[in-house]
């Protein structure tokens, strides 16, 4: 211990501090002259022993990873200025800036959302943080400390703990040493919902989602099988398919060739124009070009693929414009 005292009093003094292209500790240029060989190589044991403590701690995982958080009780809306500042000092070093920066903001809310959707223990966001080049120490602390304050919130009958509560009451008595969880609350309003912070969080039990999901999905699949049906309705309307497969010409030939003559005379004549259906010889001769093109249907003709009833009446329609131009 007196060692260490010793030594931090040393490093202070000399204003040492780590180099990290040479991984050793260094001194000033201008102190060199002040500080002896001695003293140095006692700062250098000093640091040694302190970066293996270190070491030691973070090897070892606390026991609050492993307890299981019922997320679904804990209100998030008002743990997330919480969750902004802790998350803040893991990537900057005292004094640390009030504003809470725009990269600060989207970690926070990437590990809100790993923590809600994906069940993140204390340890996977912890090794996130790292990831995102944070100080291994300051994390450690921050994380343990978050994870502190979710599994007080879970056993909390409102969603929140009580130190989160001290803070808002803090906050709403106007005292300046909170400023910094004053900026967090503005940068998180637009996250918070109107009733949030007057309304107890709401238990949600994943069962129940699932269920209401499956349920709205099995609603929006009925729904299109109906608008399919109508749809098929309408379109098979003027000819009866045996299967429901697209008609093809062969299908829609044979369908047509089956109808009786006095079928398609009666079409016919509802199609005709009143110039052609007074003239009983036109009217004849276009029947009997009618029936041909029916009997030809699965031929491709100038009318392109298409049934023989819709052939015929193409038929009909030029013989007609041929007429008027005669």
């Amino acid at each position: 211990e007196g060692l260490s005292s010793s030594g931090q009093q040393l490093c202070q003094k000399m204003g040492a501090y780590f180099d990290h292209y040479t991984q050793k500790l260094e001194i000033p240029s201008s102190k060199k002259h002040l500080c002896s060989k001695a003293q140095f190589k006692k700062m250098r044991r000093y640091y040694w022993t302190i970066t293996q403590q270190i070491d030691r701690i973070m090897s070892i995982q606390p026991s609050v990873y492993n307890v299981k958080i019922n997320i679904t009780k804990v209100n998030m809306y008002r743990l997330r200025p919480y969750i902004y500042l802790s998350v803040k000092k893991c990537f900057y070093a005292p004094p640390y800036p009030i504003h809470i920066p725009p990269i600060i903001h989207c970690i926070a809310e990437t590990i809100i959302g790993l923590i809600k959707e994906k069940e993140y223990n204390g340890q996977q966001v912890e090794n996130y943080l790292l990831q995102c080049c944070a100080n291994p120490l300051a994390c450690r602390q921050n994380v343990l400390q978050i994870w502190n304050i979710l599994l007080q919130s879970s056993f909390n009958e409102n969603g929140i703990a009580e130190d989160i509560v001290q803070l808002e009451i803090k906050v709403g008595n106007k005292d300046e040493s909170v400023l910094d969880y004053v900026v967090a609350c503005c940068s998180a309003m637009k996250y918070v919902d109107s009733h949030a912070l007057e309304k107890p969080a709401k238990v949600q039990d994943k069962s129940n989602e699932q269920t209401i999901n499956r349920s709205q999905k099995q609603g929006q699949c009925s729904k299109k099988h109906v608008d399919w049906k109508l749809a098929n309705q309408t379109i098979s309307k003027p000819l009866s398919y045996s299967s429901t497969k697209e008609p093809n010409v062969a299908t829609t030939s044979t369908v047509c060739m089956n109808q009786s003559k006095e079928d398609i005379v009666n079409k016919n004549a509802e199609c005709l124009p009143t110039k052609l259906a007074t003239n009983p010889s036109k009217s004849s001769k276009v029947e009997q070009l009618a029936n041909k093109v029916v009997r030809r249907s699965r031929r491709r003709s100038t009318f392109g693929r298409c049934c023989g009833e819709e052939r015929r009446k193409l038929l009909l329609q030029l013989t007609e414009m041929k007429d008027t131009f005669t």
